[in-house]
């Protein structure tokens, strides 16, 4: 009887526990970002989306407009990601302009900038 007694609380705590605010962190687990672009000036970037291309299985790309203090925030999936800047759509013209103040490279995922999202705040600088 001692030992059934002592199994319920074991079952019931760990239980309990998971029942907490914890958030698992594992690959293909959904969280929530913010995050702040500057470009090399230290300026917040605007007018433009910032994309991340992902670098591991079991995530997908993911594209957040810029507002005007370069702050973008949405759901994206645990893991490493590449990431670059570009237009919020092919015909914005607005956009090619301000494209065209950033390096060709800034504007590909193939350059190695990574950053790896766990969920939280993310800085992204250029």
């Amino acid at each position: 009887m001692r030992n059934l007694i002592s199994a319920a609380i074991v079952f019931t705590m760990v239980g309990l526990v998971g029942c907490g605010g914890y958030v698992s962190t594992t690959a293909g687990t959904e969280v929530d970002v913010t995050g702040t672009v500057t470009g090399p000036d230290g300026k917040p970037v605007t007018g433009l989306n910032i994309v991340f291309q992902p670098g591991e299985a079991g995530a997908r790309p993911e594209s957040f407009p810029l507002k005007a203090d370069g702050g973008f925030a949405g759901k994206m999936v645990v893991g490493k990601y590449l990431y670059y800047l570009a237009g919020k759509s092919e015909s914005d013209r607005n956009a090619e302009a301000l494209l065209s103040k950033f390096p060709v490279e800034q504007r590909k995922a193939d350059q190695g900038r990574s950053v790896e999202v766990k969920g939280g705040a993310l800085s992204i600088k250029f």
